[in-house]
């Protein structure tokens, strides 16, 4: 949860400086005879690559440690085991499989920038390479992750060992249902031409430009709350009862009262006496 965190942050903070300084850097134009012209497929542009390669890579590793959440919520399943003893192979793949789409998207020369948004993303430069690098990447990730939550909720029933963590397995539950909406969204796309991103903006068209946003705002506020909740319950509860003093007192030797007035009345005649 918490690389899947990281990774979402990296993307949205790509997104945000794409929005912010896009004139300033010619993200999304290019200057050709003192003439600004829009990035469209087949034109090489290296801001709107390296925006688009940033964006692509760390939205797909977010995605893989989301589908690991999926695998590794309940430890009764052999896969949770199998993924804790190889964590050091684990993270290497995660981050080495999204380099593998993304050589074949650059070079199909996938890379080009939205007129509405101004943002160069990866399958912009048709709407066939938006299918093979984008839906396909989310159907993929729909099926493992729908079979891995399906073959570990059959086994809570026939298994005595629960080892179930509830909040990784809501977490875990969410991302089919994300990946089904953005499926949709090119179904409808498909359908509906006149409904698509670069025709006009509507509820369907910003579904899909911002779900990379969506997915991240959903995984940094659960990974919040299951801090703020770990917190919580690690921090000991204040009482009155058996309430001990910061210093605590020496225990010191008691004198004996004989002596004490066996000294004073020595003293006593000894004064009259003098």
């Amino acid at each position: 949860m918490f690389f899947s965190c990281i990774a979402f942050g990296v993307t949205s903070t790509i997104y945000v400086i794409s929005v912010s300084f896009k004139d300033q850097f010619q993200i999304s134009c290019t200057d050709y005879t003192q003439h600004l012209l829009f990035v469209v497929g087949g034109l090489s542009h290296v801001p709107c690559s390296t925006v688009a390669t940033l964006i692509y890579y760390s939205a797909t590793c977010s995605r893989l440690w989301w589908l690991l959440i999926c695998f590794s919520w309940n430890k009764a399943t052999r896969t949770a085991n199998l993924l804790d003893d190889s964590r050091t192979r684990v993270i290497m793949l995660i981050l080495g499989i999204p380099l593998a789409p993304l050589m074949l998207a650059l070079l199909a020369k996938a890379v080009a920038a939205n007129p509405l948004t101004g943002l160069c993303f990866i399958g912009a430069a048709s709407s066939g390479t938006d299918w093979i690098f984008n839906f396909c990447r989310e159907l993929i990730l729909f099926l493992i992750s729908s079979l891995a939550l399906s073959s570990a909720c059959c086994r809570l029933l026939g298994s005595d060992d629960q080892e179930v963590n509830g909040f990784a397995g809501v977490i875990a539950a969410i991302y089919p249902i994300g990946a089904l909406i953005y499926m949709l969204c090119f179904i409808n796309n498909a359908t509906q031409p006149n409904l698509a991103l670069d025709r006009s903006f509507n509820a369907v068209s910003a579904t899909k430009f911002s779900f990379d946003l969506l997915l991240s705002f959903i995984m940094c506020t659960f990974c919040l709350i299951y801090l703020f909740f770990r917190i919580v319950r690690s921090s000991p509860k204040v009482s009155k009862e058996g309430y001990q003093p910061a210093i605590p007192k020496l225990p010191q030797p008691a004198i004996p009262g004989s002596v004490r007035s066996n000294t004073y009345a020595s003293t006593f005649r000894t004064n009259n006496m003098i």
